[in-house]
């Protein structure tokens, strides 16, 4: 009886041994996404960047903007699988995470993250993220030119909290400056027709990357209930102060939306002439 009970002992305590330990996660948020074919920026790595420090100068390369929000207040992980369709000396991808806006006029601003190692999968692990605050993953092919049209996956994953894809929730009618009442003008009447504004010298129209709520103001607590889709188009007349929001016309109106979410058009007859890069008036 003795010999048993040391022999049971003996094959538990190997169990414990070799057993592995995994990581589980209560949620994963996965998608894919292309390269796009009209993203190209130039990444340079100026002196002292932290978000790029294993960058090559002046690379041209082909990029994806995801934008996401999560519901809780811990710790994520992203992992970007290369797929196909990368060049042969760029068979990987890298991505940083920004929080609030993405500029590609200076990507520096606002990364709070970032995976250079140019290993495939692309993995930035352990990021704390919180609630209310929109974020991007920008995902770009490795070395050596641009990749347009080269796909990825995916994934944002944690063990306590989920994230959503997309731009955060439009604020409620009420958090929006109030349009009657004592000392608020009546609000003009859109007639049947074109409504006609003065497009300042230099305006050009730009082209949605993914769908994105309107602001009635440059500022991230201004957003409205109007989204206009992926591939639609609206004049575009400057920047903001910042620089983190362009000036759009919508129906007579002068509105903003957030740089990342606008690229110069390439169809005729704008054949990819740049957005306007100087202060909106």
């Amino acid at each position: 009886m003795k010999r048993w009970i040391l022999t049971l002992a003996l094959v538990a305590a190997l169990v414990l041994v070799v057993s592995p330990i995994y990581t589980v996660h209560a949620a994963t948020t996965a998608w894919s996404g292309t390269l796009g074919t009209d993203t190209v920026m130039s990444w340079s790595d100026p002196a002292g960047s932290a978000c790029l420090p294993n960058n090559n100068p002046d690379n041209a390369r082909s990029y994806h903007v995801q934008p996401f929000y999560v519901n809780t207040a811990t710790t994520y992980d992203l992992v970007i699988t290369a797929a196909a369709g990368m060049n042969i000396d760029s068979d990987g991808t890298m991505h940083a995470v920004y929080q609030s806006a993405f500029n590609v006029a200076d990507w520096t601003i606002n990364c709070i993250a970032y995976d250079g190692s140019l290993t495939d999968p692309s993995s930035i692990t352990g990021l704390a993220l919180t609630p209310n605050t929109q974020y991007y993953v920008v995902v770009m092919n490795t070395y050596f030119g641009p990749a347009a049209g080269a796909t990825f996956s995916g994934e944002i994953r944690s063990t306590t909290g989920t994230a959503t894809l997309g731009m955060l929730p439009a604020a409620p009618p009420s958090s929006q400056p109030a349009t009657s009442g004592p000392g608020v003008a009546a609000p003009s009447v859109v007639k049947p027709g074109v409504d006609m504004v003065a497009l300042p010298e230099g305006s050009a129209v730009g082209t949605f990357l993914f769908a994105t709520p309107l602001y009635y103001a440059p500022a991230s607590g201004a957003v409205t209930n109007v989204v206009i889709e992926a591939g639609k188009s609206l004049w575009v007349t400057g920047l903001s102060k910042d620089g983190l929001f362009y000036q759009v016309v919508l129906s007579g109106q002068f509105l903003w939306v957030p740089v990342e979410a606008l690229a110069p058009t390439n169809s005729a007859p704008w054949n990819g002439v740049p957005l306007p890069s100087k202060t909106a008036s």
